[in-house]
């Protein structure tokens, strides 16, 4: 008798102890699944600004700050990247 309540209490506690562990899992899911998308999105964003100097240049706010000074000394490049 002493040792069928042994083993169902045992059960129990070894039950829970796997409830505790799913518990445990489906954060850490969550937790990965959310530094992936903001890895995701880091990387996103960076390949647009990657690709933005690209296509401007890398003197494109000089352009824009010679074009609010002084837009008749503006070059033909400098027109375009605007």
């Amino acid at each position: 008798m002493q040792a069928e309540k042994l083993a169902h209490w045992s059960q129990v506690v070894g039950n829970f102890g796997l409830i505790a562990c799913l518990v445990l899992v489906a954060v850490q899911i969550r937790q990965n699944t959310a530094a992936t998308e903001a890895q995701l999105t880091s990387d996103a964003m960076s390949n647009r600004n990657q690709l933005q100097i690209a296509i401007l240049g890398e003197h494109a706010a000089d352009a824009l700050a010679k074009a609010l000074d002084d837009p008749g000394a503006l070059t033909t490049s400098e027109l375009i990247v605007l």
